[in-house]
């Protein structure tokens, strides 16, 4: 199967970035707060799995496997510098029970999710902008 994949350091910024077919990747500014790479920073050295779903035009299903770990430590009183990677697969349809689906966006300018506590700035897809 295709695999995209995502690196960010600690800040959020996006180091490296590669596609996978579906899955939107933001070109300018930030990605959606809501993807497993940033939750990841959170809980570092646990690995993440989670089945998401980006909203858009297309819907196409996605396992993501992200992990964030202390990238350098220099001493005792110096902060770790930390990232994360997430690695994006599309799932197979499978015949099976379904798994429980996370929405995220591509990032909150693009987002037509109206209801998020994460947006941090209106869509540009909302009526009144």
């Amino acid at each position: 199967r295709p695999t995209g994949l995502v690196i960010c350091d600690a800040s959020g910024s996006i180091l490296f970035s590669k596609s996978v077919p579906g899955f939107a990747m933001p070109r300018f500014g930030e990605a959606c707060p809501l993807w497993p790479l940033f939750q990841a920073l959170n809980r570092p050295l646990v690995p993440i799995r989670k089945r998401i779903v980006q909203l858009g035009r297309t819907a196409a299903e996605f396992d993501c496997y992200a992990y964030a770990w202390p990238q350098s430590i220099s001493g005792y009183d110096d902060a770790p510098v930390y990232r994360s990677v997430m690695l994006v697969r599309s799932v197979e349809e499978s015949p099976q029970g379904r798994q429980a689906v996370a929405h995220v966006g591509p990032s909150c300018r693009v987002c037509p999710n109206k209801d998020c506590e994460s947006r941090r700035e209106p869509s540009i897809l909302s009526e009144g902008f």
